[in-house]
């Protein structure tokens, strides 16, 4: 049998790859998966429970509810200072993850290149050739940083997206204003399309957040995609939003037509009253979450096999491993069988990312520590035998 070239193009996602592989397993203590373990909070179920008692389990507008784009409108103008038209300049989509990838199908053409700074979410490389794109990757800065430069050198005559990630998957980097802000004005000096993938601007620990859109200039060459996985501890229940320009939104809500309709109706509900939540919920969870990378960098910090700076935002870590030459796939396949602990090989976040591994810290603190003291030794052990 015969398949599509873009889809034999493509490998398993990394990520999901361990996460299968571990999911089954309560021996094993998986800091792989970037999901928080806290519950999603009481007020969203009950507003999702409430919808199904009014009957929203019937088709729902392409786009989005009215009331959820209004929302999401209202959102974007207090949180990121980005002002859309709710009627045509945003929609909801399946994560934050199908917003990207009705992008990339909405606005590229056969052949045609996204410079993707690396390393970076594994969707970035796979939906970029599933759109029938070519990804070129490019160095982000020592500390992970967005490289303006980098961007530069890379722009060719194929070229028609960058993608932007702050704070980043899979590194945790927070990447100031000043950075995006020119990284975004060399995109739009050569005409091309920025997608600002800003998941995770809740969960900055020193630093603060900027959107791009949120200057006028730059606002027609943006596309900010966001969710409510990752804040609102809402991974399963798979919604995002994008705000673009309303052409390019009317093209990506035609793929969205075709391909999953739309975002089922008491989702939608429950998305309206989550976007109401105050920020004192943020808080709390934000100073959890800071515990957890706090202990965690202290513990990884006595193994002179990890190279790292503390992460400012995000709830990830990607050490450089040091003085141990085994690629990270087979170094983290070893992790899970001899000491039960698993996290995802840098491997999996594109070429530059080999060396490094990827530990989540969307765990309990108890789980966190025990697996970063668990890799400590086993780093040393394996050193041990590497040079042996």
């Amino acid at each position: 049998m015969s398949f599509s070239e873009r889809v034999l193009s493509i490998e398993e996602s990394g990520i999901r790859a361990i996460f299968n592989l571990v999911v089954r397993s309560k021996d094993i203590i998986n800091l792989s998966i970037g999901e928080p373990d806290l519950d999603t909070p009481s007020y969203i179920k009950d507003a999702a429970k409430e919808a199904l008692d009014q009957g929203f389990t019937h088709y729902a507008p392409t786009k989005g509810y009215p009331d959820l784009l209004e929302a999401i409108a209202q959102k974007l103008k207090k949180d990121n200072g980005v002002d859309i038209d709710p009627e045509h300049e945003v929609m909801v989509t399946v994560g934050g993850t199908q917003a990207i990838f009705l992008a990339l199908t909405a606005l590229l053409r056969e052949g045609e290149e996204v410079i993707i700074p690396s390393p970076a979410f594994v969707q970035y490389f796979a939906a970029t050739k599933l759109a029938g794109g070519v990804p070129i990757e490019v160095r982000l800065n020592e500390d992970y940083t967005i490289n303006p430069d980098s961007i530069r050198r890379a722009i060719t005559k194929r070229s028609k997206l960058v993608i932007l990630n702050s704070p980043s998957n899979p590194t945790g980097a927070v990447s100031g204003r000043e950075k995006i802000e020119e990284a975004v004005s060399v995109a739009v000096e050569h005409g091309l399309m920025v997608i600002s993938d800003e998941v995770y601007e809740k969960f900055i620990y020193e630093g603060q957040h900027f959107s791009p859109a949120s200057i006028p200039e730059f606002k027609k060459h943006v596309l900010t995609v966001n969710s409510l996985s990752k804040a609102y501890a809402m991974t399963g229940w798979r919604i995002g939003y994008v705000a673009a320009p309303p052409e390019v939104i009317e093209q990506m809500a035609k793929v969205q037509m075709y391909s999953s309709a739309c975002i089922p109706s008491f989702i939608q509900k429950a998305a309206v009253k989550a976007l109401q939540l105050k920020e004192s919920f943020f808080e709390d969870v934000l100073r959890e979450y800071k515990r957890r990378r706090d202990s965690l960098c202290s513990i990884l910090s006595e193994s002179p096999h990890l190279a790292f700076s503390k992460p400012s935002g995000a709830f990830y870590l990607f050490p450089r491993i040091r003085g141990i030459n085994i690629p990270s796939k087979d170094l983290v396949m070893q992790m899970i069988k001899e000491i039960g602990v698993a996290v995802v090989p840098g491997s999996a976040f594109g070429r530059l990312g080999e060396g490094c591994i990827r530990i989540s810290y969307a765990n309990s603190i108890d789980k966190v520590e025990e697996g970063a003291r668990r890799i400590v030794d086993f780093l040393e052990a394996a050193s041990k035998r590497s040079v042996g």
